[in-house]
């Protein structure tokens, strides 16, 4: 596998991983079968593969193209949360009192971090930052398991961690608050105030940009350096969101609890579509590296197909 160094979101899906293509034209999207495991977290690594985890706390890795599983990867006790791609074909995943890292080609545990983290985060110098249920954050030492550092962060549990650039990190956390740390000092840099309920998605923009989602039915793109809010995305209605992601052409997909899944446009915040289909909150969100975009419901029913086609980015429909 080739070097990984991305950011992965807590999630909660379902038995179902589904991919929708928002590219080309007249293309289908498929299901993976998970066989009615509950998928708690995925990743979409640089090589293409996509890693779930799940209630059962396992780990697999799939070849999205055959849907099929290429590595199971075992060690927790209980269900895996979150998960995080590192350097060197390693992957880092928690939820039960324990972070484990694997090798993903070997499939063995290299590392164990007695630590619970809600949200993982890679940092530089092999260090990982842990997003805690008490509101801290606490980074780690890959290569020994140590811990190098701890910060009183929020008041309630950090649901999301983006690493920014230099030394900065952001956490967002059910306190409705998403805060910016230097990490080489551990001090707070900026807080970003506005939503009204738990923030529990970040994804990080060119040109100093962030973009959150909230259960207050809000997405809010921000200036980091200035603390400012940029603009507001907003449904109007009692809908929350569950997840959200940059797709490739630089346009935002958001999904919610009632099934949807809506494609902004960040320039001037107009909604380019609605892509319906499933029938439970979509609690996750990645993109493939041929621009496909991968969602996780919580639908509680099986389907044959869950496919969506495309005209370019701004005609898609779905199919049951």
């Amino acid at each position: 596998m080739n070097t990984l160094n991305i950011v992965l979101k807590v999630v909660y899906l379902s038995n179902f991983l589904y991919f929708l293509n928002a590219r080309t034209l007249n293309q289908k999207g498929f299901t993976l079968s998970t066989q009615n495991e509950t998928v708690r977290a995925l990743e979409v690594l640089p090589d293409g593969t996509l890693a779930s985890g799940f209630a059962s706390s396992v780990v697999n890795l799939w070849d999205v193209d055959t849907s099929s599983i290429t590595q199971t990867l075992y060690g927790h006790d209980a269900g895996v949360f979150s998960l995080r791609a590192l350097r060197y074909d390693r992957l880092a995943g928690s939820f039960d009192d324990s972070t484990r890292i694997w090798d993903t080609t070997s499939g063995e545990v290299i590392q164990t971090i007695n630590d619970r983290c809600l949200s993982l985060s890679a940092l530089p110098s092999n260090t990982l930052a842990c997003g805690t249920q008490n509101g801290e954050i606490t980074i780690w030492e890959t290569n020994n398991g140590s811990l190098v550092q701890t910060l009183v962060a929020h008041t309630d549990r950090v649901s999301s961690l983006v690493y920014l650039r230099g030394s900065r990190l952001a956490s967002a956390s059910d306190d409705g608050t998403i805060k910016v740390w230097d990490i080489s000092t551990g001090e707070l840099v900026q807080e970003l105030t506005g939503h009204n309920d738990s923030v529990i998605s970040l994804a990080l923009l060119p040109f100093s940009k962030l973009v959150s989602g909230s259960l207050d039915g809000t997405v809010r793109l921000w200036d980091v350096n200035s603390g400012s809010t940029i603009r507001v995305l907003d449904r109007e209605d009692s809908a929350s969101v569950q997840s959200l992601v940059v797709l490739s052409d630089g346009t935002l997909a958001t999904s919610y609890d009632d099934g949807t899944i809506l494609v902004w446009n960040l320039e001037d915040g107009s909604k380019i579509e609605s892509l319906n289909g499933h029938t439970g909150e979509v609690r996750a969100l990645a993109v493939l590296k041929d621009g496909r975009l991968v969602s996780g419901s919580q639908d509680g029913a099986r389907f044959k197909r869950v496919g969506w086609f495309s005209r370019q980015i701004r005609k898609i429909k779905a199919e049951a």
